[in-house]
């Protein structure tokens, strides 16, 4: 990983709260198990001031759709997935009827 790249994207992220485009984040970035970036920016309550702990909840609301897409579209493209596979065949438990 690129930890000039990764400096920027926390500083990048920093300047964004700062400006007030939103309270806070955390974020962590990942490769391979090893995690190049790990930070906890802003605040959690913009009143209090309060710093993010690493288990804060942070909603994100239907941005999980986003990531469900590209990670769908990622095992697609790798062929471990096709438009055909049905959603029990990886997931057992998904079984309507009971």
């Amino acid at each position: 990983m690129d930890a000039d790249a990764l400096k920027r994207l926390e500083a990048h992220i920093a300047s964004e709260i700062e400006k007030g485009m939103y309270d806070g984040c955390n974020i962590i970035v990942s490769r391979g198990g090893q995690i190049g970036l790990e930070a906890y920016i802003g605040s959690t309550d913009i009143k209090t001031k309060r710093k993010p702990n690493p288990d804060d909840v942070f909603y994100i609301f239907s941005m999980t759709k986003a990531f469900t897409n590209v990670l769908i579209l990622k095992c697609l493209e790798r062929g471990k997935l096709d438009f055909t596979t049905r959603v029990v065949d990886i997931i057992p438990e998904f079984v309507a009827g009971d």
